[in-house]
């Protein structure tokens, strides 16, 4: 550090130095890559060290950070340690115009850059440098399978360069990607951001907006209640369960996937199986053919009278006995707690329906219900 500060080239020169040691270097390939990491790691905190420099101090800006991070980045560009493969060795582009993935070394020195969140604006202006642009691109592409991070700069870098389609393409990479850290509704966000840079390359993203558009409505207008409704039934029904404890057991085993973006039949299923009728309407809207309508006649009265085995049914729930005979009708409406059909902006404890404000919860479904559907779509046709 106190090298860095009082002359910082020779401090990159020093940590090149080191880094072609440790290619020559008689040890196994592990020991190695930690020992080039710690050299690394320690010259980028070091930068990070570095006073601002006034205006006008350093008009070449040979002395600032990404200066010299560009500078250990050109001093390495041939360095290669034995176990690396011919992958990561440097080659032409190819016929599709292919870069190489970045070696060892620089893949170390990014990776660095990126999980540090000091050395950010670093990152940010190397990607704005004609001479690392292609090798940065390179890897943050190959980093956005596991960092949601590289995929944030990447795709903001697209967008600030005119390639809203490259920009439209991560997202949904983002969006899709197997990964239990992101949640539904950040994988929405996603999805959303996805559409929007991809309306920027209308006509020619025509199809792929059409595509977008149907993912995020069955992510948002389905997935996202049903995720709801699970959770609704895997707690049982608030402080004072109601659901019996198969059902909760059940919920809680869908839910288990329910992170994930998944298939608009999956969620259909499981839909019916939880009785979730009102979700079932959304889906034949989605997907609305002539051929439907006698279905969507079935769904509207299952909405009301479902199956006997449903998770609100009064054969099915804890204790009936003990429930009012209202609740032999419309179980949906009277045993369901008291929470949102699909809307997400609540707050407060869920409570049970009482017989008093039924014909609210009753009025509240169908606004819902048609908010979230088309009203000159097939669902609403006739019913």
């Amino acid at each position: 550090r106190a090298m860095t500060a009082e002359n910082p080239r020779g401090a990159v020169e020093a940590c090149a130095e080191k880094l072609q040691q440790l290619q020559q270097a008689e040890a196994p390939a592990a020991t190695v890559v930690e020992r080039a990491r710690l050299v690394i790691e320690a010259l980028l905190t070091a930068l990070t060290a570095l006073e601002p420099r006034p205006h006008g101090a350093d008009p070449d800006r040979s002395l600032s950070a990404p200066s010299l991070v560009e500078q250990l980045l050109a001093r390495t560009g041939s360095l290669r340690f034995a176990h690396e493969d011919n992958i990561a060795a440097p080659t032409n582009a190819g016929a599709g115009g292919a870069l190489p993935r970045p070696s060892c070394v620089h893949g170390l020195i990014l990776g660095h850059l990126l999980s540090s969140s000091a050395l950010h604006g670093v990152l940010e202006e190397l990607l704005e440098s004609p001479a690392v642009t292609a090798a940065v691109e390179v890897f943050l592409k190959e980093k956005c399978r596991k960092v949601p991070e590289a995929g944030n700069f990447l795709s903001k870098y697209y967008l600030a360069h005119g390639r809203p389609t490259c920009a439209s393409n991560v997202f949904q990479q983002l969006a899709e990607r197997q990964d239990p850290d992101i949640d539904l509704l950040q994988r929405t966000v996603y999805l959303d951001r996805a559409l929007q840079a991809a309306g920027f390359a209308l006509p020619h993203s025509k199809d792929h907006v059409e595509e977008l558009r149907t993912k995020l409505d069955i992510a948002a207008r389905v997935q996202m209640p049903l995720l709801r409704e699970l959770e609704l039934l895997a707690s049982g029904g608030g402080n004072n369960p109601v659901v019996s404890r198969s059902w909760r057991e059940a919920a809680r085993r869908q839910l288990a996937s329910f992170q994930q973006l998944l298939r608009l039949q999956d969620l259909l299923q499981a839909a019916v199986d939880f009785s979730l009728f009102h979700i079932v309407l959304v889906v034949m809207d989605l997907t609305s053919s002539a051929q439907q309508k006698e279905k969507v006649a079935q769904a509207w009265v299952s909405l009301f009278f479902p199956p006997v085995p449903s998770p609100y049914s009064l054969s099915e729930i804890v204790n009936p006995d003990g429930q009012p005979l209202e609740h032999k009708l419309f179980p949906l409406l009277t045993v369901r707690p008291a929470a949102a059909f699909f809307m997400r902006n609540e707050s407060g404890p869920v409570c049970r329906a009482q017989p008093p404000n039924f014909h609210l919860r009753a009025s509240r479904l169908l606004q819902e219900l048609g908010a979230s559907t088309q009203p000159a779509r097939l669902v609403w046709d006739e019913h």
